[in-house]
């Protein structure tokens, strides 16, 4: 059996990751989600659901567990009876919880993009030093090139460089935290840096539009 830790799931990359966890028998996931109460996290959830396709009666709906908290809040902002568990049956964490609004002020990006590297990393250490973490996928972008000339390598990013916004900014140094988790801590994380994501290259289906469909409107 696998534990997954998903953030993210409510948005263009988590929303299409979760099918393809339930399509392995033997997965569990559990998704954190902010909401304002249970009946808040329970009507998201049903949402989720309706677009994964997941009728009441679904087996996958019993291979899933909400749980409502704030990925940029330490502790994802739970008490200790309910984080503990996270630390010790953790097999699997994935980060994709992500703002993506290009230009908050840098105080407000750097929490979106920043503090939550930190609460992310801080599970994976705790879940690693449980014996029970096997992988980190960091969800990055291809933004964090900034205004850098010519093609992403896929390697670190060392030279100084300009950002377009802070959306950039922010989560290039959340990068920085997790090269140095892996290189001081060995934690195992791959980090992946998607482009601008609109929809499945099956069927086109997305969870929401995303600025390609607003640009779309103008042509």
């Amino acid at each position: 059996m696998s534990n997954y830790f998903l953030t993210g799931a409510s948005g263009a990359v988590g929303s299409a990751i979760v099918p393809l966890l339930l399509a392995e028998p033997e997965t569990n996931i559990r998704i954190l989600l902010r909401a304002d109460s249970d009946d808040h996290l329970i009507r998201r959830m049903e949402a989720l659901y309706k677009f994964w396709e997941l009728g009441p009666e679904s087996p996958g709906r019993t291979r899933i567990e909400a749980i409502r908290g704030d990925a940029t809040l330490p502790r994802f902002g739970l008490d200790r009876d309910r984080y503990t568990p996270l630390c010790t049956d953790t097999h699997h964490i994935i980060h994709c919880a992500a703002s993506v609004h290009m230009n908050k002020p840098l105080a407000e990006a750097r929490q979106s993009a920043v503090d939550s590297t930190q609460a992310i990393l801080a599970l994976a250490r705790q879940a690693a030093a449980s014996g029970a973490l096997r992988k980190l996928e960091f969800v990055s972008t291809v933004g964090v090139g900034g205004k850098r000339p010519g093609a992403l390598p896929e390697t670190w990013i060392e030279e100084p460089r300009d950002f377009h916004n802070t959306y950039e900014q922010s989560k290039a140094e959340a990068e920085v935290l997790v090269r140095s988790a892996i290189e001081t801590e060995q934690l195992p994380v791959t980090v992946h840096r998607p482009s601008m994501v609109i929809g499945s290259s099956v069927d086109g289906r997305i969870i929401h539009f995303q600025i390609f469909y607003f640009i779309c409107e103008f042509l």
